[in-house]
């Protein structure tokens, strides 16, 4: 009887053992960028993230939470609102995360930050992403002046008109450093016929431009993801 006990305990830990861990999503930050910016009407800390579901479940980024510290490690800006650009994503997706606070202290300085990003599965939403082609123009002439921008060049690939297509650009150091973050939509007033293609421009802001060159460093791409949040039935 014991015998007979202790061999339907090993069979119900061998058959624990090869059932498949139960599926979930995942959040795993691939690069985080901290950047101070200082004008002379705002002084903010930015932190630029890419953030990939390797996990084998669909998942969104429900919250999120920034904080910049100083040199001591105290805290010196924060925020509690990631705007994560794609509302799903699918294993092995990736997006985008923009969050950041002022700095209220002048004579303060970021030198470190925190970045915690929580995630829920989500069954909502599909994301369908739409394929895009990037370029970046700096010192680009517009008569009299010149200006700095990030194209994007979507196309619907699909044979649907698509309304609320979203697009979210990250411009990139030759090492992939996320250097800046901006987006763009067509709101729910205009769509993309089946087919067609439409460029979305850019402006990269001038303060952040002489911060790159205060640091001796130079945008040399873009990355883009063109996207519509479809709520499913």
């Amino acid at each position: 009887m014991k015998n007979a006990k202790r061999a339907l305990l090993l069979s119900l830990a061998l058959l624990m053992i090869a059932l498949p861990a139960l599926a979930a999503g995942k959040l795993q930050t691939d690069q985080e960028n901290l950047w101070e910016v200082k004008t002379d009407w705002s002084h903010d800390a930015f932190l630029f993230a890419k953030v990939t579901n390797v996990g084998d479940r669909d998942i969104s980024i429900s919250s999120g939470v920034f904080e910049a510290y100083d040199a001591e490690g105290q805290p010196i800006a924060s925020d509690d609102y990631a705007e994560a650009y794609v509302k799903c994503l699918k294993p092995g997706e990736y997006t985008y995360v923009r969050m950041y606070g002022e700095i209220e202290d002048e004579t303060k300085t970021a030198a470190d930050h925190m970045l915690t990003l929580a995630g829920k599965s989500d069954s909502s939403v599909d994301t369908l992403r739409l394929p895009c082609v990037t370029e970046l123009r700096l010192n680009e002439s517009m008569g009299w002046y010149t200006e700095d921008y990030m194209y994007v060049t979507v196309t619907n690939n699909t044979e649907q008109t698509l309304f609320d297509i979203s697009v979210v650009a990250a411009l990139l150091d030759q090492e992939g450093n996320i250097l800046y973050l901006e987006d763009d939509n067509l709101y729910d007033g205009r769509a993309l016929t089946a087919g067609s293609t439409m460029i979305f421009r850019m402006e990269i802001p001038e303060e952040f431009m002489a911060l790159y060159e205060a640091k001796g460093m130079t945008p040399v791409s873009v990355d883009a993801i063109a996207y519509v949040n479809i709520e499913k039935d």
